[in-house]
């Protein structure tokens, strides 16, 4: 072959391995985000199958010539590749360790039951698992909580999160997020109103789940405060749907299951007479004074209005049935309260 020929098919050669390493460089083919996950520990072979077989590459031999040239650990976990992302930009992610984040919110007024069922349900770990990190005794030293759980001290926000990610990371997270948001300053204010900060976390998850609306908190807040005063028992439903709950009970009259993670943090059937007999703590209509710890975790306006209850000499209050309340001084007035909303109640029934 002459010399003429043989820079022609050479020439020729790295035409084409040009072309291909243009095409294996590209986007993959298809439309859509391609999600794959990278084990622990795999071998850059078997990732490059992870992520052919997962249509985040067109070719695994250009995977691994690349991978070669552009030195770097490849991480593991769970990354979305986009429609546009050529190899470069996979590598990339590899290489920076962009894993795929998934978002769990917790909603002011979870419990901690519901928080764990939320995460199970997302994927990210078992609730029993994440139940059991709660009670963690190192992760509640390292957050000053002085209770046997981190009820009430799971902060209320949405999470992002990585696949992988342990029961204890999560729980550690958002005490971390609780310490941030709550801050020293609040918890110094606890003194002053008379609580220990972890009482003005269980004062504000009552108040948290007896109303949803933001002027009626400081009254709420303001009705415990003075029964406490009065020596009067607290006599908070949902302190007693909380007993209900860790007993295995439901409210009598209550056909369905109580509320677990269905984003309903109140409740929406009334306590008969039969269900103030539950024989625990956290049942305010038999003992006296605050539950042993939070019934869910409030958000910071309940923590801020367990701190702050408003000036005004209310002992009773009763639901009007449209999610607010009426609020007395005497027992009097709060049984024509109670009257009148039953009235109301009947009268919308029978409409």
């Amino acid at each position: 072959m002459h010399r003429k020929q043989i820079a022609m098919a050479a020439g020729a050669l790295v035409a084409v391995a040009g072309i291909w390493m243009a095409w294996a460089s590209g986007s993959a083919i298809g439309s859509g985000t391609k999600t794959v996950e990278i084990p622990l520990g795999a071998a850059r072979s078997r990732i490059a199958t992870l992520l052919r077989e997962g249509g985040a590459i067109k070719s695994r031999t250009a995977f691994l010539l690349f991978s070669r040239v552009r030195r770097g650990a490849l991480r593991a976990g769970e990354y979305e590749f986009g429609p546009r992302d050529g190899l470069s930009a996979v590598l990339a992610k590899l290489h920076g360790g962009k894993v795929l984040l998934h978002a769990v919110t917790v909603p002011e007024g979870f419990d901690s039951d519901q928080i764990a069922l939320a995460i199970e349900a997302k994927g990210l770990c078992k609730a029993d698992a994440f139940r059991a990190a709660l009670r963690d005794a190192a992760l509640l030293s390292s957050h000053r909580i002085e209770a046997a759980t981190s009820e009430g001290y799971l902060f209320p926000d949405t999470y992002r999160v990585p696949k992988g990610i342990t029961a204890r990371q999560l729980a550690g997270m958002m005490l971390d997020q609780f310490d941030r948001r709550v801050g020293d300053t609040l918890r110094a204010a606890a003194k002053p109103a008379g609580l220990s900060f972890h009482q003005a976390l269980t004062l504000a998850s009552l108040i948290e789940k007896e109303t949803g609306k933001s002027d009626e908190r400081p009254l709420v807040s303001a009705v415990f405060h003075n029964r406490r005063a009065q020596k009067m028992r607290l006599e908070s439903c949902a302190s007693v749907y909380y007993a209900l709950k860790l007993a295995g009970r439901k409210p009598a009259g209550d056909a369905a299951d109580l509320p677990t993670g269905a984003g309903i943090p109140r409740h929406a059937s009334r306590l008969k007479l039969a269900d103030l007999d539950v024989d625990s703590p956290y049942n305010t209509y038999r003992h006296m004074d605050l539950p042993p710890g939070p019934i869910c975790s409030p958000g910071l306006p309940a923590i801020q209005a367990a701190l702050a209850p408003a000036n005004v000499p209310y002992v009773f209050f009763v639901s009007r049935g449209d999610g607010g309340h009426d609020f007395a001084a005497r027992y009097e007035d709060f049984l024509k309260d109670k009257r009148a909303n039953k009235r109301k109640t009947r009268a919308a029934k029978i409409s």
